[in-house]
């Protein structure tokens, strides 16, 4: 399960420009007491997060630098994952985590604190937007939902990897700048569905 989250997480996070604009932007996610905000210095946010969570640091084909957020002692539960290019904050991305039971119930509560969260930040206007799509090297397929507000997106998936019955899903908050007209997550083998 955590090497498929990782695996959509870091499409999310490759999707995003390499610009960064408004330094003093109010946009942020805050993960335990450190909040994350695009340009913050890479060494600044690894030893703030340090603190709270255990952090592992990995580079990318591409150049970013991905840092991997996991709960002290715990790395089968992952918190966030956060990119950097050239050492700045490009990207975050954190899991709203559906605990045991993962259930219907679970997954909508985590849908209901995401939404919740970005109607307390006045994020009501936001376009909807869907992919579906294939990652022939993990057999995964997926079909995602993304509710973009600005820098800031929310991505509800459901994941069915080497065809099993059951499908898990994945409810994320993502900050960061996306590209503009297309999808958060475009990866060559997805297929946007819509755009409201």
């Amino acid at each position: 399960m955590i090497k498929r989250t990782l695996l959509i997480i870091a499409l999310v996070l490759l999707t995003v420009t390499g610009e960064t604009q408004g330094q003093g932007s109010r946009d942020s996610i805050n993960l335990g007491g450190t909040e994350l905000r695009v340009g913050m210095p890479e060494g600044t946010v690894m030893q703030s997060l340090a603190v709270d969570y255990d952090v592992h640091q990995t580079t990318l084909q591409t150049g970013v630098s991905l840092l991997t957020v996991t709960e002290k002692g715990k790395p089968q539960i992952l918190i966030a994952t956060v990119g950097f290019r050239n050492g700045k904050l490009e990207a975050a991305n954190k899991l709203w985590t559906v605990t045991e039971p993962n259930t219907e119930a679970a997954y909508a509560n985590a849908i209901y604190g995401a939404v919740s969260s970005f109607e307390r930040e006045g994020r009501t206007q936001c376009t909807i937007q869907s992919a579906q799509g294939q990652e022939p090297t993990m057999s995964m397929e997926f079909k995602t939902v993304f509710i973009v507000c600005g820098q800031k997106f929310l991505t509800l998936s459901i994941i069915n990897q080497n065809k099993q019955p059951q499908e898990s899903a994945t409810v994320s908050e993502t900050l960061g700048i996306v590209n503009e007209g297309a999808p958060p997550y475009v990866a060559p083998t997805v297929k946007p569905n819509s755009q409201h």
